[in-house]
């Protein structure tokens, strides 16, 4: 029995040991990780602005845009935006989410795609990272650049347009589906954000002189004829006998 107890004591000991290392583990180690993701996810975002990132253009980061207040990394040039990039997630992948960086400009068009965490399977599903083929088809439909319209974002064995991966079709179907999440994001927050029109004032048509009294007269109008005269003959009243 005594035996069982300290066992027992012990056991308790290095499990509370344990927990304490840990916190103190992920202490140390949270501020730095969340500083990498941060990096990466800002590099990330660099590349897929990279077409509007033209000479005297900026990327600043804006937290809690739009619905569900979601980060983006905005490119402007003079107070204006060339483009936005944000995270997109799918939790449909065959290992798990994948997480990506999606660039748009401002009419909702593709600018590009980089995946920016993933568990797939390697050489298979997790080509989604390194295919750059696979991720330029992702971006143009020929020579434009594909958007929420122009694009049916489904994988060609589901009827879409989006290639699938040789050996995978799980994985570029979960991202095919977070672009079109994302591109449908970026349009929900385009009509939030944009100014209401103002209301229309009812206009007061203008009086026009020739028709109001007093107003000019046209002289190429003929002249009003005067109207026959009607001679009224009074019904003579007869059987009775007027009185004053």
């Amino acid at each position: 029995m005594k035996e069982l107890i300290r066992l027992t004591v012990v056991l308790g000991v290095i499990c509370i040991v344990s927990a304490v290392a840990l916190s103190q583990v992920y202490q140390a180690t949270k501020e730095p990780i969340a500083l990498a993701r941060e990096a990466e996810a800002k590099d990330a975002a660099a590349q897929v602005l990279g077409p509007v990132m033209v000479e005297g253009a900026a990327m600043d980061k804006r937290a809690g845009e739009g619905p569900e207040g979601r980060d983006l990394f905005v490119a402007s040039q003079g107070g204006q935006e060339l483009g936005v990039a944000f995270t997109v997630v799918s939790s449909k992948g065959y290992s798990g989410d994948i997480v990506g960086m999606l660039g748009l400009d401002p009419a909702g068009n593709v600018l590009g795609y980089r995946v920016v965490m993933h568990a797939e399977t390697p050489g298979l599903g997790a080509n989604i990272a390194s295919d750059e083929k696979w991720l330029h088809q992702l971006v143009f439909k020929g020579e434009e650049r594909r958007n929420l319209t122009n694009t049916d974002w489904r994988v060609k064995k589901d009827g879409g347009e989006i290639d699938a991966l040789t050996g995978a079709t799980i994985t570029p179907r979960a991202v095919a589906g977070s672009l079109q999440a994302g591109l449908e994001w970026h349009r929900d927050r385009a009509a939030a954000s944009a100014p209401e029109a103002a209301p229309v004032e009812p206009v007061e048509p203008t009086p026009d002189p020739s028709v109001e009294e007093g107003g000019a007269v046209d002289e190429k109008l003929p002249a009003a004829e005067p109207l026959p005269e009607v001679k009224k003959t009074p019904v003579p009243i007869t059987g009775k006998t007027l009185t004053e």
